[in-house]
């Protein structure tokens, strides 16, 4: 794990040597003493899971999923005062959930983030998320609240507050910012994990602060509910609850929805429930969505396509130990295909299990977004204003291509970028790799997770030059490259 940290390495040899590490990671886990916990759910079926006695989560109605939520209406089928069917829980999640848990709030594990990502550091800073801006808010998630952090441009001494924006108490709160200008926007980004652990605090530093200096706006990293303790719909009524806050401080034409991973998918279907599902309550699209390896398909026959089975690192063979050598290929290769495993009994399968039910999974748009309807997806984004970036090597390869022709056929596809050598969720990589002091030696704008990120910024300058505006480039980048 200290490979990337080698600044003498080019930033390809640190990711091929870093996902060579994981790729062994995998396989040992899924072969070894870690195989415990990549077993299939529960002994029993999923329908004794659900119903009777032996249904541990039967009787469960969550606060959160009480009729019309109070505050936030859903009327999809788990509020119809019936048992709720959530997904049972398992030994992998809670394990994860634990482990996302440990290097969020390990200092030392952000230490190595942090300073890889000094230079955007020292430009950005980040204060607990709250509902109402400009004042104390807290980590975990709770009702009307946020959760997670807001990061915003150091050059403002508080967190810019929007023009009309109240307080707890309705009044008016001190605007320290002017309506267009910068830091009167904001980027909402759901974080990945697996749908079962948050992660914040090291997002934050590997991804917030370099956004909020890139573009001299306002990130919000929400935290959401981990599926091992709140199965679905908790994190979707969560982030949805949030959006719509968001809509109402900033004004939808100022508020852009991204996600990475599993925050991706969250992130589509919390916009396909907030703009199709509120009925009278229905909430406008935001002026942009941003994907970067979104996890939108959830069926087990998502591990089964023709990218998740070559590019698996336990049954396609990337590991050296499996390698078969030909003439045009005599040595195994450093770090290729993906990490994520994909075929039963793996990772790929268990997060979801405890996420949702296999019926969710396989037809309800609200867990699996692939599974939208042109008219959903149309309502969810405006036109011409989705971007979806991937890697060519990831499992999930198949099924985010079909996400990205489905946003296309429904008008809302701005660019559909891939990652040809990549593993999953690569481009988050490119602000550490490249743009900190871990940017090591050659030429980081030709690789393909920076190329990624650079065409991220020309994507949000497509919605709008002011959604750049007030931003640092790069790392030895100009804006005329960008724009």
């Amino acid at each position: 794990l200290c490979v990337p940290c080698f600044c003498w390495a080019t930033p390809e040899e640190r990711c091929a040597a870093l996902r060579w590490c994981c790729n062994k990671g995998s396989v040992a886990a899924g072969r070894g003493p870690g195989s415990f916990y990549w077993k299939s759910p529960p002994t029993v079926s999923e329908a004794e899971a659900f119903g009777g006695a032996a249904g541990p989560w039967a009787s469960r109605m969550p606060w959160w999923c009480h009729g019309c939520l109070s505050h936030l209406p859903y009327c999809r089928g788990c509020c119809s005062g019936r048992s709720f069917d959530a997904a049972p829980p398992n030994a992998f999640a809670r394990v994860m959930e634990a482990c996302f848990g440990l290097a969020d709030t390990c200092r030392c594990f952000r230490c190595c983030l942090m300073v890889s990502c000094s230079f955007m550091q020292g430009r950005a800073r980040s204060v607990a998320a709250s509902t109402h801006v400009c004042e104390p808010g807290i980590y975990a998630p709770n009702g009307e609240e946020f959760g997670g952090s807001w990061i915003f441009p150091s050059s403002f001494e508080r967190l810019p507050t929007p023009p009309g924006t109240l307080g707890r108490d309705g009044q008016p709160l001190s605007t320290n910012v002017a309506e267009g200008a910068p830091g009167s926007r904001v980027i909402m980004w759901v974080h990945g994990g697996g749908n079962i652990g948050t992660m914040v605090r090291l997002y934050t530093s590997a991804v917030g602060f370099a956004l909020a200096d890139n573009t001299g706006q306002v990130v919000l990293m929400p935290a959401w509910p981990a599926a091992s303790t709140e199965p679905w719909p908790a994190a979707v009524v969560q982030l949805c609850r949030c959006y719509r806050s968001l809509v109402r401080l900033y004004g939808a034409k100022n508020v852009v929805v991204m996600g990475d991973s599993s925050g991706g998918g969250m992130a589509l279907a919390t916009l396909i429930l907030g703009t199709s599902y509120l009925g009278e309550g229905n909430l406008p699209p935001p002026a942009g969505v941003g994907l970067s390896s979104p996890w939108a398909a959830l069926s087990d026959a998502a591990g089964k396509t023709a990218s998740a089975v070559k590019f698996d690192p336990v049954a396609g063979g990337y590991s050296p130990q499996n390698f078969v050598p030909t003439e045009e290929e005599p040595v195994a290769p450093l770090g290729w295909g993906d990490y994520l495993p994909s075929g039963l009994p793996a990772a790929f399968n268990l997060p979801g299990y405890a996420y949702a039910t296999s019926a969710r999974r396989d037809a309800d748009s609200l867990v699996s977004p692939n599974v939208a309807t042109e008219e959903e997806l149309r309502a969810a984004a405006r036109p011409d204003s989705v971007w979806v970036a991937h890697g060519g090597q990831e499992v999930f390869s198949d099924t985010m291509s079909e996400l990205a022709c489905a946003l296309d056929k429904a008008g809302t596809l701005h660019e559909s970028h891939v990652m040809k050598t990549m593993p999953h969720d690569a481009m988050l990589v490119a602000p550490s790799f490249d743009f900190g002091c871990g940017r090591g030696r050659g030429d980081p704008h030709t690789w393909e997770p920076t190329v990624a990120w650079m065409r991220m910024l020309r994507w949000l300058h497509h919605l709008g030059p002011e959604w750049l505006e007030g931003g640092t480039p790069p790392f030895g980048t100009a804006w005329e490259h960008v724009r």
